[in-house]
C-alpha cells in the first residue's frame, strides 16, 4: 500500500492506518492484491477517504458505487474499513 505507517504493534494485531485516497483508482485486480498484501502483513483496518465531491458530482445524485467496490473489498478480507 502506498500510505502506510505501521504504529510498531504488529505482533499484537493492533496495526491500523493506511490511508486508501489512492485506492479508489485502482482496478479490482490491482485492490485485491493490495488488500491482500495488507492483510498479510498484519493490517487489520484500512482508512479510506471518501471524497464528497466524486459521490455527488450533481447535486442531488449521489453514486455510491465506487465507495461501495472498495468497503466490499476491504470486508471480504475480514478487515475494517475506517473512514
Amino acid at each position: 500500500m502506498q500510505h502506510c505507517a505501521f504504529n510498531g504493534y504488529l505482533r499484537y494485531g493492533a496495526v491500523v492506518g493506511c490511508g486508501g485516497g489512492p485506492l479508489l483508482s485502482l482496478s479490482d485486480a490491482d485492490l485485491g492484491r493490495e488488500l491482500d498484501l495488507a492483510k498479510t502483513a498484519g493490517m487489520r483496518a484500512i482508512r479510506i477517504d471518501v471524497d464528497w465531491s466524486a459521490i455527488e458530482a450533481a447535486k442531488g445524485h449521489q453514486n455510491w458505487t465506487n465507495t461501495d467496490r472498495i468497503i466490499n473489498a476491504i470486508t471480504s478480507r475480514g478487515m475494517a474499513p475506517l473512514g
